[in-house]
């Protein structure tokens, strides 16, 4: 019933209010500056607004009414939004990589602008943006649940050639107990960096590669002197315990 009402009010409507509908049909929220920026139209504000009015399956997040002067951030029904996807997919296929790589580039927050992209299957641009993420947890030690699943997301054949996307899933194995694999494929990210003349994958790399091998410690160092402007405060305090845990391991108690 909700789909048949859905279809009489859409059919019902003015063709470009029709079509405003269907192209924000690919938001999760929508606010007047997505909705310009992929319709690309001006008067996105009015038209919301009026929908929201005339109580067409949108509704207002409460968010938004807590703060009232800021920009109103919408909603559609979910049974809404489906009929809208489906009656886009069918009549307005060849739109939808453009819509979602609008509203990738209009999106001011990071999560959502890898959301539209991996939705629109531009890996080249949702790659670049994973990188960015993952690079600052990296150097947290630690990656979020939501950005591996990002990365696998991602074609096969990408996170097996980009060294950056081998890196985070060698430090993933690491960290959950998978040192040896871990290990192997650091390796592989670290010949890859070299080959390519990418300093800062090769420092990320020999940082992991410390954490399950201390005899690195010596390589490290040198890298460390020859690229001062890459070393901060934690990377000399973990250089120094994996020293430690070395002069341990190797029974050298007078050093």
């Amino acid at each position: 019933v909700a789909l048949v009402l859905a279809h009489q009010h859409v059919h019902q409507l003015e063709p470009d209010v029709r079509e405003f509908l269907l192209q924000t049909s690919i938001l999760v929220e929508l606010t007047s500056t997505l909705c310009n920026a992929i319709t690309q139209r001006t008067d996105s504000a009015t038209v919301l607004e009026r929908l929201y009015h005339q109580n067409l399956f949108l509704v207002v997040n409460e968010a938004t009414k807590e703060q009232p002067f800021a920009e109103p951030t919408y909603r559609y029904h979910a049974l809404f939004i489906q009929f809208l996807q489906r009656q886009l997919r069918q009549n307005h296929a060849h739109q939808i990589q453009a819509l979602h790589r609008r509203a990738a580039e209009a999106h001011p927050e990071q999560a959502q602008k890898i959301y539209y992209y991996l939705q629109a299957e531009l890996w080249p641009e949702a790659v670049e943006n994973i990188v960015g993420v993952a690079r600052i947890e990296l150097d947290q030690s630690f990656l979020r649940p939501g950005t591996l699943r990002w990365i696998e997301s991602l074609p096969q054949s990408l996170r097996d050639t980009d060294p950056w996307l081998r890196l985070f899933n060698a430090a993933h194995l690491a960290q959950t107990g998978g040192l040896d694999q871990g290990f192997a494929q650091l390796q592989t990210s670290l010949e890859i960096f070299r080959q390519h003349g990418n300093v800062e994958g090769e420092f990320v790399c020999l940082n992991w590669m410390l954490m399950t091998q201390t005899a690195l410690v010596e390589e490290v160092e040198a890298f460390y002197a020859a690229h001062p402007y890459l070393i901060k405060p934690h990377h000399q305090a973990w250089l120094l315990l994996a020293r430690c845990w070395r002069y341990l391991y190797l029974g050298e108690w007078n050093l």
